[in-house]
């Protein structure tokens, strides 16, 4: 009976250690369910994302499907974010689908404070017509990066950017007035 016991106890040990090791391997931050993205795409973008999410610790995704099923886009892309394994309990996810032809980003923990609304419609004017063209791949690389550069400077990472006067206008605007514009608005 010792023997069970303590074999028991060995196994709920072996559970307990093994499981945080399990719980960094959350979902990939690129899922190209639509095929938009040719292999050297998918690798350069994905490769990104992964650099971005590590370096802010929060999962920034982009995430392409064929159907929303009886969804709208917002929320598909928050119960995606919520119920698919994103393991940070911050982060911002980008969806697109190609079935109805909408997209949403969805913020979560401190991704709510970072993308805001008025942040979003600053941001989109980058990549809107990119998507519209066809031009998938132009318009998420656009999303990742301006979603790094926006949260090194909210976060404090970054003490100076250079930006047209909406983006400005929108990190200003997240920091309270931290930030100030240099020069004339052109």
């Amino acid at each position: 009976m010792k023997k069970i016991i303590s074999l028991l106890l060995v196994l709920m040990l072996a559970v307990c250690i093994s499981a945080p090791a399990f719980a960094d391997s959350a979902l990939p931050h690129l899922i190209d369910g639509a095929g938009l993205l040719s292999d050297e795409e998918f690798s350069e973008l994905e490769s990104e994302l992964d650099g971005i999410s590590e370096a802010h610790n929060a999962d920034i995704a982009v995430v392409t499907v064929n159907s929303l099923g009886s969804k709208t886009a917002e929320q598909y892309a928050d119960d995606y974010y919520d119920y698919n394994g994103y393991s940070k309990s911050s982060g911002v996810l980008f969806l697109l689908s190609m079935g109805e032809r909408k997209w949403h980003i969805s913020t979560t923990g401190q991704g709510i404070n970072v993308i805001t609304d008025a942040g979003l419609d600053a941001m989109k004017d980058k990549f809107v017509s990119d998507l519209s063209d066809g031009y998938y791949f132009d318009a998420f690389m656009t999303f990742a990066k301006q979603t790094d550069v926006t949260t090194a400077v909210v976060n404090g990472k970054a003490a100076v950017f250079y930006a047209d006067s909406p983006v400005a206008g929108y990190a200003i605007e997240q920091t309270d007035g931290a930030l100030a514009s240099l020069g004339a608005d052109e």
